[in-house]
Formats: structure tokens, sequence, C-alpha cells
């Protein structure tokens, strides 16, 4: 029975239901949500319409697992992320979304679903962002402010092109974040040089060792990573680097300089 449960993956909106009926069974459903210890959400999307019954069974699903540890959440790359389902839910291109329920309300007096367990259990954490999103960005990070416990991280970016530089320059968050407890790092946002310089200017991650960076593809957009590591690089103990093949020769030229800032 531990086993069955220990690990949770939700990619359809009908397996939230399910799962919240399991766990409301008398006399053994609370026993079987403590021993949820990992719960991720696949490109699960939600019909606009079942929205409401969706979003009240995973709210009632995450507030009894007292218990769990580890979170990821991987959007569908077709679909929109939004909190609430768009005004006109009758369209084909809109009528399903991915909900942003775990970590974002448009209503400021709702709470993310995972702000609770990141304040007071989370260890492990993996998310894909839209970030175009203003208020995505700022409620993600909002939520790491107060996440004392998480030892590993992960954040990469699902959608299209990226924004230009100037919309970065005006919206990403600006005000502290430190994360104590954090010793594995991997961002894979392509590299970005202005999400680069957010992470190395308002982060604080004095237990840091492993870091892994994915950099983008195009030209255009590759950067070294030069400002993360004269940040993080020094009590590092594991560095990957990920490139695609034809950067090869490029980074090639420029690891030997990287190595200085280890």
């Amino acid at each position: 029975m531990r086993i069955l449960y220990a690990h949770i993956t939700i990619r359809r909106m009908v397996q939230i239901v399910a799962l919240s009926n399991t766990l409301r069974i008398p006399e053994i459903g609370n026993v079987l949500a403590r021993l949820i210890r990992a719960f991720d959400m696949d490109s699960c999307v939600v019909l606009a319409h079942c929205a409401d019954i969706a979003q009240e069974n995973l709210v009632w699903i995450l507030s009894h697992c007292t218990e769990l540890r580890s979170v990821s959440f991987d959007p569908h790359l077709n679909f929109p992320l939004l909190d609430a389902p768009p005004e006109d839910n009758m369209t084909s291109e809109v009528c399903y979304f991915n909900p942003a329920w775990l970590i974002h309300y448009q209503d400021p007096a709702r709470e993310p679903l995972l702000a609770g367990h990141l304040a007071s259990r989370l260890k492990t954490l993996r998310l894909s962002l839209d970030v175009h999103n203003e208020s995505i960005l700022h409620s993600t990070h909002r939520l790491l402010q107060d996440a004392p416990l998480l030892s590993s991280l992960s954040l990469s970016h699902f959608g299209g092109e990226w924004p230009a530089r100037e919309w970065f320059q005006i919206n990403l968050p600006d005000s502290p974040l430190c994360l104590p407890s954090l010793r594995e790092f991997k961002i894979d946002f392509r590299d970005r040089p202005e999400l680069q310089e957010y992470i190395s200017s308002c982060w604080d991650l004095p237990a840091l060792t492993r870091l892994t960076i994915v950099p983008a593809r195009d030209e255009e957009r590759r950067g070294d990573p030069v400002k993360l590591l004269q940040r993080f690089g020094k009590p590092l103990l594991y560095l990957h680097i990920f490139y695609a093949k034809e950067g090869g020769t490029m980074w090639n030229t420029k690891i030997h300089n990287l190595a200085f800032l280890l």
C-alpha cells in the first residue's frame, strides 16, 4: 500500500477527482493521504466548465497530504497557464487550460496551494513556468521567499518566444530571496541573461553545492553563465552545463575562463 501511494502523478483531470474520492473514504482516506510523499502534475489540463470541481478537489487533496516532501509541475505546452477559465471559454483554443493553482492566484486574498507545504515541509520542487506572465513570476518569487526546508529546486520555461529584454527589465521581481537549505539547483531558462541577472542579484543560496545550467540553443540568446558562477560558483562541489551540439566549439573555447570562477 505504501508503494502505491508514495508517489502520485496526475496526467488527466479525472484523476484529480478520483484521487480525492479515494482519500475521502472513511477510516482509510487520511491514512492513504499521509502516505503521499511526492505529487506530480504532468501535462494535466482542465476543462473550463469543470474548473471549479477540479480546483475544489485539488485543494482538498493537498490540504490532507501532510507528509508531502516533493512536488513537480509540468504544464502542457499547447495550453495557457491560468488560475481561472478564460472569459470566452467556448472557443476551441481556450476551453482547456493548465491550472496555475499550485503557484498562483490572481486574487491576492487566496494563497497558492503550495504555500503551506513550502513553508513547513517541502524539500524538492520542480516547476516549469511561463516567464511571459508577470504575475506568475512574482507569485513564484513570493512563494520561494518562505521555503526554509527546500533543498532541491528545478526551474524551467515553457511556452513560445521569449519576451524582449525591455519586458524583463520592467517586470522581474527585485526583492531579496533566500533559500537557506537549498543544496541543488537546476536552471533551464535557456541562459536568458535577464534571468541570470535576476537570480544573481536577488537570490541568496548559502548552502548551494550542486548547480546545473541549460544554455540556449541559438546564438542570439546564448550567453555565458558568468554572473551565476561569480555569485554561486565558489562553494560548488558539482557543476553541469548542458549545451547544444552546435555550440560545442564555442563552449570549449570559454570553459577555461569559467573555471577561474570556481
